[in-house]
């Protein structure tokens, strides 16, 4: 062979070698990004734009309304105009008084800013905060952590389908295994409750009434004599159970009292016994007759 053979064959080699050893490391390099995506998926995957972001909005809101029952009766309009619901509601009110209430609605989180300027037109908005709580690395992360003991689970269960040791190590499987399973009730728990706070936003609206508060109808001389006679009876049973309750609380210190407060009794009935006491001179109106006797 010739010399110049020899080296082009040589160059060859070394060109293939080189290949080979480029396109093993672009294959290592794929493997790694991938076996770190599938372990992070709520990291790397989520900051790359593959996973939606989580959100909890909560939002307050205060109005000041002419009458509170047509500021309802908007509100329960505008609950039913975007699809939400009252999760709570509290209405106070006391004849003479603004009536307040109190209103917990779950609004669609893509409706929320359309209920919020909706519901601002009921009346005069005093006061509207919105805050917002970003949980998405929690929520991947959990998602993750979940599937890790799902996995687990399935491993334990296969692992006592293949079983074929003593009861003690079956027992201490299934022990494991029903603490795996608390753990993932207690993981998909949460992860639905994030679920549910995501999808319906939270709006707490305060509604006061502007003017004070005058019943439809007043009450009439007969139920003002009923609920004066009520009243009065309600009393005087409070009164009766006052008096029970302090006879009920005097009784255990009866022995003491009486220890302590017969002798102080006699000593003070003796004392008084003693002192002399002074005469007492005649009074002589004018005219009257003399008794000579009595003068004497």
């Amino acid at each position: 062979m010739k010399p110049w053979s020899a080296t082009c064959l040589g160059l060859l080699g070394v060109a293939l070698w080189c290949g080979c050893g480029g396109q093993h490391s672009a294959k290592v390099g794929v493997f790694a990004e991938n076996e770190a995506r599938q372990e992070a998926p709520g990291g790397a995957a989520w900051a790359g734009g593959e996973q939606p972001r989580k959100i909890i909005y909560t939002a307050h809101v205060t109005l000041v309304v002419e009458k509170l029952d047509q500021g309802r009766s908007q509100l329960d309009g505008l609950v039913a105009k975007h699809q939400a619901y009252v999760a709570k509601s509290d209405v106070q009110g006391v004849a003479g008084q603004p009536r307040y209430g109190t209103w917990t609605v779950r609004v669609p989180a893509n409706r929320l800013h359309a209920f919020l300027a909706d519901l601002a037109e009921i009346g005069e908005l005093q006061r509207q905060s919105l805050d917002s709580d970003d949980i998405t690395e929690r929520y991947y992360d959990l998602k993750a952590r979940l599937k890790n003991k799902q996995t687990e689970e399935q491993r334990l269960l296969d692992l006592l389908e293949e079983s074929t040791g003593n009861l003690k190590d079956i027992l201490a499987v299934e022990e494991h295994l029903s603490r795996v399973r608390g753990e993932i009730e207690q993981m998909q728990g949460q992860m639905q409750r994030w679920d549910k706070l995501v999808e319906h936003a939270t709006v707490v609206i305060s509604m006061r009434e502007r003017r004070d508060y005058v019943p439809a109808t007043a009450p009439d001389f007969s139920t003002s004599i009923a609920r004066t006679w009520h009243g009065s009876v309600d009393s005087l049973v409070e009164f009766g159970k006052g008096v029970v309750l302090a006879a009920v609380g005097l009784t255990p210190w009866l022995p003491i009292i009486a220890v302590v407060g017969f002798p102080m009794w006699w000593l003070l009935r003796r004392m008084f016994r003693r002192q002399p006491q002074p005469p007492v001179e005649p009074v002589h109106v004018e005219g009257a007759p003399v008794n000579p006797l009595r003068d004497s």
